[in-house]
């Protein structure tokens, strides 16, 4: 008979807090790539969500946050870090700060919005698999400059002319999703 040692339980907090990180860095994505699936996938189907400019069951926020970036945004892109998980049991409470970048057009221009900010979540492990139970949100700040982005525009600076840049999309065509081959 092998004998349980008193590391298991620190090993498992461990996995759980790897596990939720994770599940954090789906939510970007998912959001990002307006991947309707994955960012359904994440909540508890009775999650509540509160983004002060929505607040409602995480279906609900799916089905507004995607169309609201869909009409008013060209690209966002979400960056995660400084995660504090505290893991008690199939139950965490975290704090993850995010810096968000939203490509907005106004007035037939390019701008870019820039919002520092912070998700105060609560998660559930349920059948064996962390997700969000419940989520508010944070502003700290926020900037909004007129876009400078030369890339699309054939950016020919430092050497670069002639490139031709891998330009991230929205959806399954994105270099991350796996083709098949």
């Amino acid at each position: 008979m092998v004998q349980k040692t008193s590391i298991e339980p620190a090993v498992q907090v461990l996995l759980d807090k790897q596990e939720i990180c994770e599940l954090l860095a789906h939510y970007c994505r998912g959001v990002d790539r307006c991947d309707d699936k994955l960012l359904r996938s994440i909540f508890l189907p009775d999650a509540m969500v509160d983004y002060c400019i929505f607040e409602g069951s995480a279906p609900e926020f799916c089905d507004w946050v995607l169309n609201r970036l869909k009409t008013n945004y060209k690209v966002t892109m979400h960056r995660i870090s400084n995660t504090l998980l505290e893991v008690e049991g199939d139950t965490a409470h975290g704090e993850t700060y995010c810096c968000a970048f939203h490509r907005l057009m106004q007035d037939g221009k390019d701008f870019d919005l820039i919002c520092g900010l912070r998700y105060i979540d609560r998660f559930q492990k349920s059948e064996g698999v962390w997700k969000i139970s419940n989520r508010r949100v944070v502003y700290d700040w926020n900037r909004v400059d007129p876009s400078t982005e030369q890339f699309s525009t054939g950016y020919e600076g430092s050497g670069y002319k002639g490139v031709t840049f891998i330009m991230g999309s929205r959806g399954p065509n994105d270099l991350s999703y796996p083709k098949d081959s």
